[in-house]
């Protein structure tokens, strides 16, 4: 398996899980770890780009507490190049 270069960007999907478990909370701290020192707007490690799938009102309110910012969009929306959450509150039938 080859390494992608060092100045890439490795977009990556996350998942907060069960709205009602502490997911979104343990989702928000762990990207805050990542995010640079001093900066709210999240921007993981640099190689790193994150998009967040969940609850939108439960990730909001998990990112805010963690003071990050990430951008939200709906599903099938076009996914903003430096990360976002992706507020996803029911999945459609099929």
């Amino acid at each position: 398996m080859s390494r992608p270069p060092a100045d890439s960007s490795i977009p990556v999907a996350i998942s907060m899980g069960d709205p009602s478990g502490i997911g979104a909370e343990v989702t928000a701290k762990a990207l805050a770890r990542l995010a640079s020192p001093g900066r709210r707007a999240v921007r993981a490690a640099p190689r790193i780009i994150p998009y967040v799938f969940g609850d939108g009102p439960v990730l909001a309110r998990a990112l805010a507490e963690a003071g990050l910012e990430l951008p939200f969009v709906r599903p099938g929306a076009p996914l903003p190049a430096r990360g976002a959450a992706v507020a996803v509150s029911a999945l459609p039938a099929r």
